[in-house]
């Protein structure tokens, strides 16, 4: 499903991405699920996919949130720069509700802590992805992430894979 979704934004037959980014979450979810699967095929076209998203974007819109994370996953930047983008402040007219400032910033190092796990997880670090889903997942849930409930998913998964083992 989430293939499809990436090829129908990449063909034009889904005109509305889930992002102001054009459609970089579904890249990252993606990529996230063809790593936690072990599928290379599936990797590869979810990087394709950012890759290609990144250069059509880079003019317009690269500052928008994730681009930072798609970033990061194709090399071009660092994690430090990532969480620099995580601590950036919006500068918008009028004002903005303080608490309205700090949900934006914790949506946005939910995203950046999980998938940090997720690309350790693709480096074969198990031990880094499951620190970085514990630290993502103990944040105070920021209801509109997917990337939340995924990490208390992969949290309780490792759990019951002890526990039977």
């Amino acid at each position: 499903m989430m293939h499809g979704l990436a090829a129908g934004i990449l063909d034009g037959s889904i005109q509305y991405a889930s992002d102001a980014a054009g459609g970089m979450t579904q890249g990252l979810l993606l990529y996230y699920m063809s790593v936690s699967e072990n599928k290379p095929e599936e990797m590869s076209f979810a990087l394709s996919y950012l890759r290609h998203l990144r250069d059509q974007l880079k003019r317009i819109m690269i500052q928008n949130w994730p681009c930072a994370a798609a970033s990061y996953y194709l090399g071009d930047i660092p994690f430090a720069k990532v969480m620099e983008e995580v601590n950036e402040r919006v500068v918008t007219m009028p004002p903005i509700d303080p608490a309205m400032l700090e949900l934006g910033r914790r949506i946005r190092l939910c995203d950046a802590l999980f998938h940090d796990g997720v690309k350790s997880r693709a480096q074969g670090d198990e031990a880094r992805c499951l620190l970085r889903m514990r630290e993502c997942a103990a944040l105070e849930n920021p209801i509109v992430e997917q990337e939340w409930y995924l990490a208390r998913y992969e949290i309780e998964k490792a759990g019951s894979q002890r526990s039977t083992s």
